[in-house]
């Protein structure tokens, strides 16, 4: 067999012919004509393995079990949404240079392509049953839902929940600096990456924009440069030769700063004199927002790249009067391994929850009498700023501020006041912080086993968080506007139930709603990793590939219960679904998601469940082929069938 370049490999067309292909993966597809846009929704994967229990007939659960691959669509939607607002907002535009032409992105084009009708909070909402309807908050924040045609007044939810933000570098509020005639792009760090994997890597910048007009009003635009335009270069081997002995330990503050470019007055469009150095009221560099600008004027303009080449590169850049950027990884999304079954791509945590969500609701009314027969409301909700709440300093929780540890009385410790610094950044090992509450010895964290501050262990210590680092441990954030913590869905519901109950004269019609509702939080799970085995708890090993993976945490970091668990597990052994569980080590830490947060909100039963995938947190993560599917397939059974699973348990 020749030898086949990297450049090959890349190529979009066959290079490979199928007589040389290794024998396919079970489940994969038969073949694979095409991997650019529309690569595999038009195929239908191999039937998925199946529970033999609770069985019903063929012709109810082959509508889920023959759903078509969405693969390739997914793969669409990672490569349009490099940023929270891609993933959301429907007014950004990617210039399809081989194809010459425009087209709209990403969840809210896909909602009104479907029927579903834009509503604004602002406003009054007038609802109907059978009506489907969306909404959209800071462009990162997006709640759908449709209305069964049978709804009655304080019928139930059926929501699956997760959020469109993952951990990247942002650009600071000024982000232009000049080293050794470097210009220099300064970031802040974005929930708890692995920042070493965004060295040498091929970056780029997109986000948003706000955009000056020529009658003096602002507009909000997205931006996105799909060119390599930064990189963060390792040091080499030669200058630092223990390296490989000591391992590589970033300062994120003063290593992790992407280059741009080279000699300022080499780039700019201004004389030498005016750009030998940065002013100290620039905020961003003259060539990034020259860039932006360009970017900007293929969106609003909608010119072909050549045309936009031949205006005035300066063009717009002084309308340019706010930008919020991320830092991206500019490698597409792609089909890897030998027979074609992973997904490598960024960001899968958490955008391939979030697409399989809305297309499952999507799919599960796009034809009519989808929703003739239903007495609950399907919803979906995608939070922003679920990661805000993981950085440095953190060990699966968002701390800020200082530590005060003091021994609890009757140990024989001494007092740990004279420890404020030195335990004012990491905690390790089985010292994580579970919840407020919770463990024994504390009334702020469930502080269990040893302790270990970096490489010292200290053993034997029970204690008390008091001070300023008193604060919930919580491996989210979502405290803002457009995050989890808001009370934006709960907020929507009482309007849907109160719009949808305007002829009702009895009382308690939202709270009986929500007693009757049902929430899915999908976050992406730890697949076990074959090189670090021993970091999964024996018994309870997800595997890529086998099916959606249910969270269980006896201290509620994940919010599914006994009776939940079975539920959802119902919906999957109905149709032939094969589902996975989780539960964390008894000696490592628990992190968390969105669950907890909104199954305390106002009372909803909640699964805690996701993709498995490996990689978490890189810059390039990995999750497998079929377990994107049976996702799918298991969120549309959900909304389709839950209403009559429900029906059949009564607990209280």
């Amino acid at each position: 067999m020749a030898a086949i370049t990297r450049l090959q490999l890349l190529n979009p067309f066959p290079v490979i012919k199928s007589s040389l292909l290794l024998p396919k993966y079970p489940f994969s597809i038969s073949s694979i004509p095409n991997l650019r846009r529309k690569r595999l929704h038009r195929f239908s994967t191999t039937p998925l393995l199946s529970s033999s229990s609770n069985q019903i007939p063929e012709s109810s659960s082959s509508t889920v079990a023959e759903s078509p691959s969405i693969v390739g669509d997914l793969l669409d939607y990672l490569n349009e949404s490099w940023t929270q607002f891609h993933a959301t907002d429907m007014t950004s535009y990617t210039l399809k240079l081989d194809e010459a032409k425009y087209e709209k992105a990403e969840a809210k084009r896909q909602l009104i392509d479907a029927g579903f009708h834009l509503l604004n909070e602002n406003d009054e909402w007038d609802l109907k049953p059978g009506g489907r309807y969306f909404f959209t908050r800071n462009m990162s924040c997006l709640v759908a839902f449709a209305v069964g045609e049978k709804y009655s007044v304080g019928n139930g939810f059926h929501v699956i929940a997760a959020h469109t933000d993952s951990p990247c570098l942002k650009l600071k509020p000024k982000s232009a600096s000049l080293k050794s005639r470097y210009l220099m792009v300064n970031v802040q760090t974005y929930g708890s990456g692995l920042w070493h994997t965004w060295f040498d890597r091929d970056l780029s910048v997109a986000g948003r924009a706000i955009v000056r007009s020529s009658d003096g009003s602002f507009l909000h635009k997205l931006v996105k440069v799909k060119r390599p335009l930064l990189r963060v270069p390792t040091l080499a081997i030669h200058l630092d030769s223990t390296v490989n002995k000591d391992g590589f330990k970033p300062n994120l503050e003063t290593h992790l700063i992407p280059l741009l470019a080279t000699k300022l007055e080499e780039t700019s469009a201004e004389p030498k004199e005016k750009s030998a150095s940065l002013s100290s009221k620039t905020a961003h560099h003259p060539l990034l927002m020259q860039v932006s600008s360009l970017v900007l004027l293929q969106s609003v303009e909608e010119k072909c790249w050549s045309e936009v080449l031949s205006d005035e590169l300066s063009c717009g850049i002084d309308d340019i009067v706010s930008i919020e950027l991320n830092v991206c990884d500019t490698q597409p999304s792609c089909l890897g391994g030998g027979n074609d079954e992973f997904i490598f791509s960024g960001r899968l945590d958490n955008l391939a929850s979030s697409y399989c969500a809305f297309r499952a609701l999507v799919d599960s009314c796009g034809s009519p009498g989808d929703l003739s027969s239903e007495h609950a409301i399907r919803m979906v909700a995608l939070f922003d700023n679920e990661e805000a709440g993981m950085g440095p300093g953190s060990d699966e929780a968002g701390w800020s501020g200082s530590w005060r540890l003091v021994a609890e009385k009757g140990t024989g410790c001494p007092d740990l006041l004279g420890y404020l610094g030195r335990y004012s950044r990491l905690v390790w090992g089985a010292g994580v912080v579970q919840q407020v509450g919770m463990g024994p010895g504390s009334d702020a964290a469930g502080w269990s086993g040893g302790w270990r501050d970096n490489k010292e262990k200290v053993v034997g210590w029970a204690a008390v968080v008091t001070g300023a680092g008193k604060r919930a441990a919580e491996a989210v954030g979502s405290n803002s506007v457009q995050g989890a913590g808001a009370p934006t869905m709960f907020q929507a519901m009482r309007r849907i139930v109160d719009c949808l109950a305007q002829e009702y004269v009895g009382e308690g019609a939202f709270e009986r709603s929500i007693r009757q509702s049902f929430l899915v939080s999908a976050d992406m799970a730890h697949g076990v990793h074959p090189n670090f085995m021993d970091k999964h708890e024996e018994h309870h090993r997800p595997e890529l590939q086998k099916g959606l993976v249910i969270k269980h945490n006896a201290n509620q970091r994940y919010a599914t219960s006994g009776v939940t668990a079975f539920l959802f597990k119902e919906v999957a052994n109905i149709h032939n679904l094969p589902t996975q569980e989780f539960v964390v080590r008894n000696d490592m830490g628990c992190g968390s998601t969105i669950g907890p947060i909104l199954a305390s909100g106002v009372g909803i039963r909640t699964v805690d469940c996701g993709i498995a995938q490996l990689s978490m947190h890189s810059v390039r993560e990995i999750c497998g082929k079929e377990d994107v599917d049976i996702a799918y397939k298991h969120f549309k059974a959900f909304y389709q069938t839950f209403s009559s699973i429900d029906r059949k348990l009564n607990v209280d």
